[in-house]
């Protein structure tokens, strides 16, 4: 099965840019879709998530970890 080719098509026909105003915002609306950050841990190649961790994370509020690899990259974003 050729998942790139999934990914692809499914991305091409429902992706939208969404805007927030704060973190908290963000996280709430995360919750409502699928995000480029949570594809790898559905199609299984991600090193720190599972489709059951993306799952839940859509179902219901999961506290927000954070270390160095995560503040880096939120203090980059900003």
């Amino acid at each position: 099965m050729d998942y790139y080719k999934i990914a692809l098509d499914f991305f091409k026909q429902s992706c939208q840019v969404i805007e927030f105003n704060n973190k908290e915002e963000w996280l709430k609306l995360r919750m409502n879709g699928i995000g480029g950050s949570d594809l790898s841990g559905i199609l299984g190649h991600s090193h720190w998530k599972k489709p059951k961790d993306i799952y839940k994370s859509k179902k219901e509020e999961i506290p927000q970890t954070s270390n160095f690899a995560i503040d880096f990259g939120n203090n980059f974003e900003n």
